[in-house]
């Protein structure tokens, strides 16, 4: 396995993995793969999180790497607004896009780099990071409200990242009643309206608040939308 393009995907060379922090790694492999990534077996090499991750790839199988491989691959993309990863040269992806065939994973192929999305189009307007939780975020300022159709095309979006990622979606006109009834409840995403952004534009609220009470009152009942002005925040 090309551990070297491996390093510089993930930006391992001096012991650290992307972003994690020991806790979020751990977590990171107990939720996706059902393992503990700081089990003895995995530090033969070194305990950083890098030798770890080294030696789960080189020793867990083959099928093992490849998932881990991609899902990490994605959870890269998902973050890289927020924490601003070094551009990787197409060579270091296309070295990459090898290992992944190789592994077994024709198609799993790495995004194209920053120039080639903004070409061909983004299909989420970004994304970021809130309380170790990844967010990917699509804004609608248009005079219609948004409507099932679209609310189910953001989730579709998002169903198509990594399990662990959650979708906001803005719109400044808000969203229909029959929309919102037919989107139904238990979803990955949570709305704004305008109305919900005047309370952070006001000064009143920070957006990280609003964002939380949010997700907060969607994991309790499951609705996509509750306007901010009836959670009670302080």
């Amino acid at each position: 396995m090309d551990i070297p393009t491996i390093d510089r995907v993930f930006g391992m060379e001096d012991g650290y993995v992307l972003n994690f922090t020991n806790q979020t790694f751990a977590e990171f492999f107990r939720d996706e793969f059902s393992v503990n990534i700081y089990d003895h077996r995995w530090g033969a090499q070194g305990n950083s999180k890098a030798n770890r991750l080294r030696c789960y790839l080189r020793t867990a199988g083959r099928h093992a790497a490849l998932k881990a491989l991609k899902a990490l691959w994605e959870y890269r993309e998902a973050s890289s607004v927020t924490a601003d990863y070094p551009e990787l040269e197409d060579k270091v992806r296309a070295a990459y896009v090898r290992i992944v065939q190789r592994l077994g994973g024709t198609e799993a192929k790495p995004a194209p780099s920053a120039a080639a999305q903004r070409e061909q189009g983004e299909q989420i307007d970004g994304s970021f990071v809130l309380a170790e939780q990844t967010y990917l975020l699509e804004a609608r300022w248009r005079n219609a409200r948004v409507d099932v159709e679209t609310l189910r095309a953001f989730n579709g979006k998002v169903e198509e990242k990594a399990s662990w990622s959650r979708g906001l979606i803005i719109s400044q006109s808000g969203f229909t009643e029959d929309g919102l009834h037919a989107f139904g409840r238990g979803k990955r995403v949570i709305c704004m309206d305008g109305l919900d952004l005047h309370e952070v534009l006001s000064g009143r609220l920070h957006l990280a608040d609003v964002i939380t009470l949010k997700a907060r009152r969607a994991a309790e009942t499951g609705m996509a939308h509750v306007p901010v002005r009836d959670l009670n925040p302080p």
